[in-house]
């Protein structure tokens, strides 16, 4: 009997730990799989937000630099054709936009397309230049709050860029002003 039982308990004893083992193996594991598994959605989201501000990130001066050659090109009409150049740096600014910007930013530009198809059908239908330009500064304003999370007043770039800013404050402002208002942007690109 004696040497059953210097079989048996240890027998016994390695089972039970084998057991222990395995369940508690077993449930660790499931517990790891299950927190690598939100930790992984997290990386897939983190991933997707930086590939986005990464495509972005140019933006918003590629928004002010089609503006400025737009500007330039109206200036310099040696033909009645469109720039191919312009129109190719044009679609992929609104291609960029409508592909990563924000709703915001998108709000903006389709606003502006519609008013220049508008303005393109009905010979009537004069283009504002003050609010084209503000419509473009506030573009590039938006794209930088989304991508850098900063608020830039779009009069900074009015008066960086226009050396008579101060005799046509009010014409900017009032256009500046009344598309923040019907675009619902942030009330940190008002004029004052």
């Amino acid at each position: 009997m004696q040497e059953w039982a210097g079989i048996v308990v240890p027998s016994l004893v390695s089972i039970v730990g084998f057991l222990v083992t395995y369940f508690m193996s077993r449930k660790n594991l499931k517990d790891g799989l299950a927190l690598t598994e939100k930790e992984f959605q997290n990386e897939l989201l983190k991933q997707r937000s930086d590939k986005r501000l990464e495509l972005m990130a140019s933006a918003p001066y590629d928004a002010l630099v089609l503006m400025q050659d737009m500007i330039d090109s109206g200036k310099n009409k040696k033909h009645s054709f469109p720039d191919t150049k312009l129109l190719e740096k044009q679609n992929n600014l609104y291609f960029k936009v409508y592909a990563y910007g924000s709703p915001s930013s998108l709000h903006i530009l389709s606003s502006m397309q519609s008013e220049n198809y508008q303005a393109n059908m009905n010979s009537i239908v004069s283009v504002n230049a003050h609010r084209l330009i503000c419509y473009y500064v506030l573009l590039a304003s938006q794209l930088r709050m989304d991508v850098t999370g900063e608020t830039v007043n779009p009069e900074e770039w009015f008066k960086m860029k226009f050396s008579d800013y101060h005799k046509t404050k009010s014409l900017f402002a009032d256009a500046n002003n009344q598309l923040v208002t019907e675009l619902n942007l942030s009330k940190d690109f008002f004029i004052r």
